[in-house]
């Protein structure tokens, strides 16, 4: 009923008792629809958890105009552009101790290079590009390298316990393939071919880069609720939105193209995000239609205990707001 009761650290002896009593789902969903998805799934399934959809794209197609929750059952990569223009409520959110990823960037296939000693080459139809100026440089990323350390008293409390700011090291393009030889940790790229070098000179086959090929994540209709959900690598925004309402908790946009939150909705809440390295910046919510107080455009945004650094411009932006 109307009780509740707290208690430190408890054990949950049953999946029913955690699921149900000590830690709930969020917004669990009453004559809703629920979809799940895993790596190990298939889009021909039926998405239950048993038989769970191979893409997001496809859970939240199969919500449609319904309000639905789509829980993803992993921590893998999902290497694909998700747009929810749903005009209800769609929440899309990680299970408990997972932490998926929408991810904007392919994993490139390298091979070595002949002629030169640390260079190795892989396809790449488009070249990387930057923001322009010192916003978002044109990048690459070897994954897996760690990067921007964290001195002990600087460690963010969203972030206790790491080392690093980044889970990855950007590398940046120089002017020729002698240039990559001779410089550890960077690119070079002509005629639909990147030539790179790995970050300590070593055989980039056994490594992983990464490449921006695509947006991740846009959202225009309703209203949209995530949690525990990276955005990484995008081409574009990180994530965008110029829906009716967005709520978030503990989500994050790593080393977007542009801005690593575009919160343009018309109302948004947000717990604990955490927006890295993104080309413009970390958290943005200038809308440059905004003229007067209406809902044709975004009206309000309300964050609690947000974290932005190392972004090519700031933090959290509002100019016009």
């Amino acid at each position: 009923g109307n009780t509740v009761c707290k208690f430190r650290n408890p054990t949950a002896y049953t999946n029913y008792m955690l699921e149900k009593y000590i830690n709930p789902t969020p917004q669990t969903s009453v004559g809703n629809p629920i979809y799940y998805v895993a790596k190990t799934g298939s889009d021909a399934n039926n998405g239950s958890k048993n038989k769970p959809f191979l893409t997001i794209q496809k859970a939240v197609d199969s919500i449609g105009d319904a309000s639905g929750i789509i829980t993803l059952l992993d921590s893998e990569w999902y290497r694909e552009a998700v747009n929810v223009t749903s005009n209800a409520n769609v929440t899309i959110q990680s299970a408990r101790d997972k932490r998926a990823k929408i991810v904007g960037s392919d994993k490139l296939v390298l091979t070595k290079s002949n002629s030169y000693t640390k260079v190795y080459q892989a396809s790449l139809a488009t070249k990387p590009v930057g923001m322009g100026g010192a916003r978002g440089k044109p990048m690459i990323a070897e994954w897996g390298t760690p990067s921007s350390h964290i001195a002990p008293e600087d460690i963010h409390h969203l972030q206790r316990g790491e080392a690093y700011r980044l889970p990855y090291t950007e590398m940046y393009e120089v002017a020729s393939i002698a240039d990559v030889e001779a410089n550890d940790g960077t690119w070079f790229w002509q005629d639909g071919v990147i030539y790179l070098s790995a970050t300590d000179g070593s055989d980039a086959t056994a490594k992983q880069y990464e490449a921006r090929v695509r947006p991740t994540l846009n959202h225009s209709g309703g209203k949209l609720s995530m949690y525990r959900m990276d955005l990484m690598f995008s081409n574009s925004y990180g994530f965008y939105s110029t829906g009716i309402a967005v709520y978030r908790e503990d989500c994050r946009a790593y080393s977007n193209y542009h801005n690593g939150f575009a919160d343009y909705a018309n109302s948004t809440v947000a717990y604990r995000d955490i927006a890295l390295k993104n080309g413009n910046d970390g958290i943005n919510g200038t809308v440059s239609s905004y003229d007067t107080e209406n809902l044709t455009t975004a009206t309000q945004a309300t964050y609690f205990d947000p974290y932005g650094a190392l972004n090519g411009d700031d933090g959290i932006s509002y100019h016009i707001r």
